[in-house]
């Protein structure tokens, strides 16, 4: 039985997403392969279809992280504003309201110069 691999490079790329070869000659592809079409065919109809599941991850996976840069933007900004704060007033107490919800905030104070920020996925 011929094995169908040869499609796929040994070393997959950083993401582990098996480099593809292209095939410049069918005829002798096929000679190579054990001649049988439909395996060939299915082999290779079984990759493509891989490959496009991986697509779709990555592309899910841009979407994603897209849809969180103003939050990261946001908390950057909440992160220069403290620091920024903290090197005017030395040793003084920082006062911040801070949104927990829609329409739920709190008060922090902060004496020394930790402060951590939360992103959270929705």
């Amino acid at each position: 039985e011929a094995t169908i691999m040869t499609e796929q490079s040994s070393t997959p790329t950083p993401r582990k997403v098996p480099k593809a070869k292209f095939i410049e000659d069918v005829a002798s592809y096929v000679a190579e392969n054990g001649g049988d079409a439909e395996k060939i065919l299915a082999s290779t109809q079984d990759l493509y279809s891989k490959y496009k599941f991986m697509e779709s991850q990555i592309v899910d996976q841009k979407r994603s992280v897209a849809k969180k840069i103003p939050d990261i933007e946001n908390a950057l900004q909440a992160l220069k504003f403290l620091v920024a704060k903290h090197s005017e007033e030395e040793g003084a107490e920082l006062t911040t309201d801070f949104p927990l919800s829609e329409n739920i905030f709190a008060r922090a104070k902060n004496h020394d110069k930790k402060c951590c920020l939360f992103v959270a996925g929705r």
